[in-house]
């Protein structure tokens, strides 16, 4: 689960989902969305549902989110839900890309990435993930946080011993 850690309560809110807006929510984000489609900008514009999802489970202007949740958290576990179409936005992410702490637009951002230049980027992610020989379910966007959190793991380790 990406390391997410919830606390007791806010994991059986997640699996009872009382209100009924968990699933709902998922079920509106098809599994095999793509963040490099266009057609998978509706689900993570605001006001989607990926977008609502992830507020929802953050805590961002909604009562009743899961207890232990944040943004981070929220993140992660709609990167394991729909791992194609969701990226880890975590402090090592955060900085590879030298993105704000508060970022609404990092997912935006991505997808129009991916699709620059003919999908360029999205083709090296793929050419690294087959150097390393790993299989397609292995998505692209999980590719790019393992390069993120190696990099930033490395950077750590650099100046710690600075």
């Amino acid at each position: 689960m990406l390391e997410v850690s919830l606390k007791p309560h806010g994991a059986v809110n997640l699996l009872t989902d009382p209100d009924g807006h968990w699933a709902r929510l998922l079920s509106l984000i098809p599994r095999d969305a793509r963040l490099e489609d266009p057609g998978s900008d509706a689900l993570i514009a605001e006001g989607g549902p990926a977008w609502e999802l992830w507020e929802r489970l953050a805590g961002k202007g909604y009562p009743n989110k899961p207890d232990g949740s944040g943004p981070v958290i929220a993140g992660k576990l709609l990167a394991r839900k729909r791992p194609h179409l969701i990226p880890v936005y975590d402090i090592r992410v955060k900085q590879f890309f030298q993105r704000p702490t508060n970022d609404q637009f990092f997912w935006a951002s991505l997808a129009a990435a991916l699709r620059a230049d003919n999908g360029t980027f999205h083709d090296q992610l793929v050419r690294l993930r087959h150097q390393a020989g790993l299989g397609e379910g292995i998505g692209v966007l999980r590719v790019c946080d393992v390069i993120a959190w190696m990099h930033q793991g490395r950077q750590s380790r650099t100046a710690a011993t600075s």
